[in-house]
């Protein structure tokens, strides 16, 4: 098992992605744009980390890095494992070298959010450190 920081977009990449990112979630539909991803890759803000086995992408998570007038932040997003490698420490895997690239840039503190229906990954952020804050989260759709 190896975790890799994305740097060039592959076929081999969109097709991991495009395997695992629906399983996050499963009433969505993802078509993934290379020239997206590329532009994610190449973000000064973003580091894409993928969970390979055997050339075949396991997991992913996406850290997200970013500047406010008081410090610098950093959030992680679309944490997700193949549903066939479960319980194997891969996100724990993906997680520890999030944290471990954050704080190599000097980030202090990392957040990151959580469906309340996702149990089992509410687990995984716990054992990872994580705790739950006593917050709530807001969104407004821009039409």
């Amino acid at each position: 098992m190896e975790i890799k920081i994305i740097k060039q977009i592959t076929d081999e990449v969109i097709e991991g992605l495009q395997n695992i990112l629906p399983q996050l979630s499963p009433s969505s539909v993802f078509i993934l744009d290379k020239k997206h991803l590329e532009n994610v890759i190449k973000s000064d803000s973003i580091t894409l980390f993928i969970a390979e086995d055997e050339n075949k992408v396991l997991g992913t998570l996406t850290l997200a890095i970013y500047p406010t007038p008081l410090t610098r932040k950093a959030w992680i997003e679309d944490v997700v494992t193949d549903n066939a490698a479960r319980g194997k420490g891969i996100g724990k895997l993906l997680i520890e070298a999030a944290m471990e690239h954050a704080k190599k840039l000097g980030i202090e503190k990392v957040d990151l959010t959580s469906s309340n229906d996702r149990i089992a990954a509410h687990g995984l952020y716990k054992k990872t450190g994580f705790e739950k804050r006593d917050t709530s989260v807001f969104r407004r759709y821009i039409k």
